[in-house]
């Protein structure tokens, strides 16, 4: 569906003076997806696929207790508590393979919070509506330990300075920045461990 506001410009007489006049313009087009089609090929242009970074692959695969991740065509990445799954745009849709692991970690780190690993969405009663405290705080959570485990990958700098922006505009939904930021390192700490298998000392 597209919309716009069209501006026209009319005279009823020849002697009146022109007048521009606001007009909502709507079109609905049927489109498909290239994999619903037969017998066309996709452009030259079209986005190719991304090649995996083997050091990140190798953070997912030692996650081993890790939720179902599910790619959609929806541009949305989110971890969903009630089915313990993580859903994920194709690889395609981001800027970079970086981009794409590094967004996918910070999910991981979400679900690291599920009762059956170490249970802190319930320990600490979160509040998942936006822009609660509670949300903005394990958003905090979720973006550091994202941010430790691309540096742990050596990914490239810009999505470190991704992070940093991300933290940012959650620390000013909180109040005393400075204890909520080492909170938040000590949760994300215990979330990346977790994830490399790192429990209980070993």
């Amino acid at each position: 569906m597209f919309w716009k506001l069209l501006e026209t410009r009319h005279t009823k007489t020849v002697d009146e003076e022109e007048k521009t006049k606001v007009i909502p313009y709507l079109q609905y087009s049927t489109v498909f997806n290239l994999s619903q089609t037969e017998g066309i090929k996709a452009p030259k242009d079209a986005p190719q696929p991304l090649a995996p970074l083997a050091v990140c692959e190798q953070i997912i695969e030692g996650f081993t207790d890790k939720p179902q991740t599910v790619h959609t065509l929806l541009p949305k990445a989110y971890y969903q508590p009630a089915t313990d799954s993580i859903h994920m745009p194709a690889k395609t849709s981001f800027v970079n393979i970086e981009a794409y692991y590094a967004t996918l970690f910070h999910e991981y780190v979400h679900a690291t919070g599920h009762e059956n690993r170490l249970n802190r969405h319930a320990q600490e009663n979160t509040n998942f509506d936006f822009g609660s405290k509670d949300y903005s705080r394990e958003e905090l959570i979720a973006e550091l330990g994202s941010a430790f485990l691309c540096a742990e990958a050596q990914i490239d700098n810009s999505v470190i300075d991704n992070n940093t922006a991300y933290l940012t505009s959650w620390l000013k939904d909180l109040e005393g920045k400075n204890k909520f930021i080492v909170y938040a390192s000590a949760k994300a700490g215990k979330a990346v461990d977790y994830i490399r298998n790192k429990r209980g000392g070993e």
